[in-house]
């Protein structure tokens, strides 16, 4: 890395959240070898041209600590013995609040150019401006993500092109050095994973089209080819277009207009659809595209103030996701089973983006078990090791100075939860069972003897894990409002806890580091033994699902006692007892969400109750949400609400978020996908 180049950024800014600046660069070139190679990387995102051509965005979502630059070979797009220019349109979201702390750090840019002899870097020297396209002071989606966008079409002047005259343009601000202790980016890394697969999806139909004091006629294609007439004061004509199952990617469309006026953009996974997007029309061709990336099934198409109307020729978005090389198939004589297959493998492969994200609509993060249950699926239908790969490492390289692991990523955060630590240990002990990649069990090997330092340090003199309170902890265990996780010793997570000092024990003696190994596995026996002391109710044969102070909790859940089961805490009798007495018999508070089904459906079929388990399986995801409509997984679904109902803010109560209106509920999750491993 050439530490000449800087991370450049423009001072004359009124406000730093929101930015969408413009840099410009235009050099000679008297030499080009067949390698012209630029490396080149922003916080938080950015859009690169050279000559006019566009060549790609990125980087890789990242902590600013480990920050991602992509590298392009750009010899067909240079010019040899006269001016080039490259261009590049940069977004920082800046410093405003966002629940899981992504989109964080101060705004920067850095690239480096390089061919036989001739070199460029981002220094002073690059002009730069802040663009007049987008309204910086605007709303945000939502507590989870970023702005809403208005974009002035009206705004556009080819500023990318070389012929544009950047004279009135300021010169750049060098903000850091590349690499140095004091920049809030310490270390410049390669991107990791290919880049996404790209292409173009349209809509399947239309839903609902409303003249709303309006007019619309259509004109050759029904879907792509709709006039516009919103001439009329007020009149607001629109149409919802369905894509007939969940799309990530960049909206693209194509309308020609007369007189301006202006289009708005809503967005859905249902058709409670959300304003996002707003765009005032030029006069003549107007190409739009949301600089953000959008997540939806269904899109409403507004049009508004039109002094004469206009049409929209093309409605399209650029579908993104992991470049994912081959696929398993599966094909039975149940149409259901077949079904459910294809849902779980098209949800797996829209959330694998530059991560494996638990929503593309909501925080698009890095949560640790939606990785883990969706690796799991990549493994067996995709047979790709290099996306999970990456959020292990990410996780661990944003370890916390206690030797926790943040829940979330990849940016460091606050959200800690015990059972997601060991759930990263999960998913590098199942990604080691995959690939027999040693070297990388010893590449984070540190991290995980540090995170098991932590674990210890949070014993109660019962042996057991308790929760601490002061430092925020959040025990999850599962989506459900009834599990009992008062006093802090929580049973599911010393079972965790349990099962994670076997699996580090297993990868010790892999490593060679016998002493270690075997007292993990001392610790693993001696905490067996407390769990099995202190939270297990002999009178009913389960385990309760806490200790308040100490008296056992009287509280009895599904979850604790299928952990149990699934960890090694329960013998193979008394799992076997547990299932007949009580789920067989349906005696306890059922599953309202998809996430902890790979913990039972795993533990009956370890206990060979395969009926049992196909046909929860079939009645969950087949009967109770494909049946309502489902074309991927939802975050959370309880069958017993009435069938009319789907997981939304108000509808039925399916989620813990029932009646919290701030908070989107997601209709595409990575935690859903488990049908595919267990249906092999």
């Amino acid at each position: 890395m050439n530490r000449n180049a800087k991370w450049i950024w423009h001072h004359l800014l009124q406000r730093n959240d929101n930015v969408y600046l413009e840099f410009r660069k235009c050099f000679m070139l008297n030499q080009l070898e067949e390698n012209a190679i630029i490396k080149v990387s922003a916080n938080q995102e950015y859009i690169l041209w050279v000559n006019g051509h566009r060549i790609g965005r990125g980087p890789s979502p990242s902590d600013n600590e480990w920050q991602y630059y992509d590298e392009y070979n750009v010899h067909e797009y240079l010019m040899m013995g006269q001016e080039n220019i490259i261009t590049a349109l940069v977004y920082n979201f800046g410093s405003e609040d966002i629940v899981t702390q992504q989109y964080q750090g101060p705004g920067g840019f850095y690239l480096q150019f390089h061919t036989g002899n001739y070199e460029l870097v981002t220094d002073q020297s690059w002009k730069c401006r802040q663009s007049k396209r987008w309204v910086q002071d605007v709303s945000r989606q939502h507590k989870w993500n970023g702005y809403k966008e208005v974009y002035l079409a009206n705004q556009e002047d080819n500023w990318h092109l070389l012929e544009y005259d950047d004279s009135s343009w300021s010169q750049a601000d060098v903000v850091a050095k590349v690499n140095a202790k004091d920049s809030p980016w310490k270390n410049l890394i390669p991107r990791e994973i290919p880049f996404l697969h790209n292409e173009y999806a349209y809509p399947k139909e239309i839903v609902a089209m409303s003249e709303n004091y309006g007019k619309m006629t259509t004109e050759c294609s029904f879907l792509q080819e709709v006039l516009f007439d919103a001439s009329k004061p007020g009149a607001m004509p629109s149409i919802t277009y369905d894509f007939t199952r969940e799309m990530v990617g960049y909206v693209n469309l194509e309308l020609i207009v007369p007189e301006g006026g202006v289009l708005q953009l809503y967005y859905g996974e249902s058709l409670d659809v959300s304003l996002y997007d707003t765009f005032i029309l030029k006069k003549g061709t107007n190409k739009l595209q949301p600089f953000g990336r959008r997540a939806f099934r269904y899109m409403k198409v507004v049009i508004q103030a039109t002094p004469e109307p206009v049409k929209v020729s093309k409605v399209a978005i650029n579908l993104v996701h992991y470049p994912f090389e081959k696929q398993g198939e599966f094909l039975s004589n149940d149409s259901l089973l077949n079904e459910i297959w294809d849902v779980s493998v098209y949800t797996t492969k829209i959330n694998s983006q530059d991560h494996l994200e638990d929503t593309p609509l909501r925080e698009r993060a890095l949560w640790v078990v939606d990785a883990v249950i969706m690796a799991r699926v990549i493994y067996q239908v995709f047979g790709d090791e290099a996306l999970l790969k990456k959020c292990l490492r990410q996780i661990a390289r944003i370890q916390n100075e206690d030797g926790s692991l943040p829940g979330t990523g990849p940016e460091r955060n606050e959200m800690l939860l015990p059972d997601f630590c060991a759930h990263w240990v999960y998913g590098v002990w199942d990604y080691y069972q995959f690939t027999g990649d040693k070297a990388f069990l010893e590449e984070l090997w540190p991290t995980i003897t540090q995170l098991m330092v932590w674990f210890e340090s949070h014993e109660t003199e019962k042996g057991l894990f308790t929760i601490d309170k002061d430092r925020g902890f959040w025990c999850f265990v599962d989506w459900a409002d009834y599990i009992d996780k008062r006093g802090g010793q929580v049973s599911a997570i010393s079972m965790f806890y349990y099962k994670a000092l076997k699996i580090v024990s297993e990868m010790g003696k892999i490593l060679g580091h016998h002493n270690l190994s075997q007292r993990w596995i001392e610790k693993a026996d001696d905490l067996k033994t407390s769990i099995r002391t202190y939270q297990w109710n002999e009178k009913k044969n389960v385990f309760v699902d806490c200790l308040v102070g100490d008296e056992q909790s009287n509280s009895i859940t599904y979850q604790t006692n299928f952990i149990a089961i699934w960890t090694g805490i329960m013998t193979r009798q008394e799992a076997e007892r547990f299932v007949e007495d009580y789920y067989i018999k349906d005696t306890l508070p059922h599953l309202k969400g998809p996430f902890f089904y790979h913990i039972l459906l795993e533990s009956l079929f370890s206990l060979n109750y395969h009926a049992l388990a196909m046909s929860h399986m079939k009645k969950y995801w087949g009967g109770s949400m494909l049946k309502q409509g489902a074309t991927t997984w939802w975050e959370a679904f309880d069958p017993d609400k009435p069938s009319c109902t789907i997981p939304h803010e108000f509808q039925g109560g399916h989620t813990p978020t029932y009646l919290v209106d701030y908070i989107p509920v997601s209709q595409c999750h990575g935690w859903g996908d488990q049908p595919p491993r267990d249906i092999c």
